[in-house]
């Protein structure tokens, strides 16, 4: 923690996990080796794919700075992910996902924010494109007019942001130091769904962090995508509840809205 504060001139580890994505991941993998700040590694995650994926990172012509290494089977995006830290040597370790891609300047967006604020984490809006449907840029209504970095932390911040209802926090726009990241366990590797909002939460509950309005990052909705799954979406959420119930109890209101979203999720589900 406070890596920000006493050298601003550190090493970010960039995890990426993949599995069955050899025709996208290379995109994604260019996109980062694309960002304008230059003191990165690269770690790909194979979680088991059975495509080419290996064979074809294997004879591509990536840098030293960009590895891969595997789980040794299929193990999920999250156990990859945390593998990915535990190997990662950087300061600060960021997110991308295999069929998704940063613009230019994201990193460097938020290591002039993590430096100017001296926070231990920092995420993004981010552009959401599905086929069939107009560009979404998301979160758009949790910041105030004018404001372009707000700063978050701590159980009042869960509110005031909105972070406790609904996630606002989407994975390939995190950036965390290591050690913060590492104290709260990393992801949770048993929920079926919304493993950012829960790793967010926690996170709002000990560090200090910020979000920047500028969206920097697209993600790509996939027909195999998880935000597809209807079902995992409305287990998550009761899992979300069950694990962070003594707070949203100190929240009558919130906790209330949060039911009563879940509940119309739950009939909406039965009637499908």
């Amino acid at each position: 923690m406070g890596s920000f504060m006493s050298n601003k001139s550190f090493q970010i580890s960039v995890v990426i996990p993949t599995y069955n994505r050899q025709e996208l991941l290379f995109r994604a993998i260019d996109s980062v080796l694309c960002q304008s700040y230059a003191a990165i590694e690269v770690i790909v995650v194979d979680d088991g794919s059975s495509d080419s994926t290996v064979v074809d990172f294997e004879n591509s012509n990536y840098p030293e700075n960009v590895r891969l290494i595997s789980t040794g089977g299929r193990k999920g995006a999250c156990y990859a992910r945390n593998l990915g830290v535990q190997n990662a040597t950087g300061d600060f370790v960021a997110f991308q996902d295999s069929d998704d891609i940063w613009f230019p300047n994201k990193l460097r967006r938020q290591v002039e924010a993590l430096c100017a604020k001296s926070a231990e984490f920092c995420f993004s809006s981010f552009i959401r494109l599905q086929a069939g449907h107009p560009p979404i840029i998301y979160p758009n209504n949790v910041y105030k007019a004018g404001d372009n970095i707000v700063l978050v932390g701590g159980d009042s911040s869960l509110i005031d942001f909105g972070q406790l209802y609904k996630n606002k926090v989407s994975t390939q726009t995190l950036l965390v130091d290591r050690d913060a990241f590492l104290s709260i366990g990393g992801f949770d590797e048993n929920l079926p769904r919304f493993q950012d909002w829960d790793i967010a939460i926690r996170l709002f509950q000990k560090y200090d962090g910020l979000f920047l309005e500028e969206p920097l990052a697209v993600a790509y909705v996939q027909s195999d995508s998880i935000t597809k799954n209807y079902h995992s979406g409305v287990l998550a959420r009761k899992a979300i509840l069950r694990k962070y119930i003594s707070i949203y109890k100190k929240n009558p209101f919130t906790y209330l809205r949060f039911l009563l979203s879940y509940y119309i999720r739950v009939i909406v589900g039965l009637i499908k």
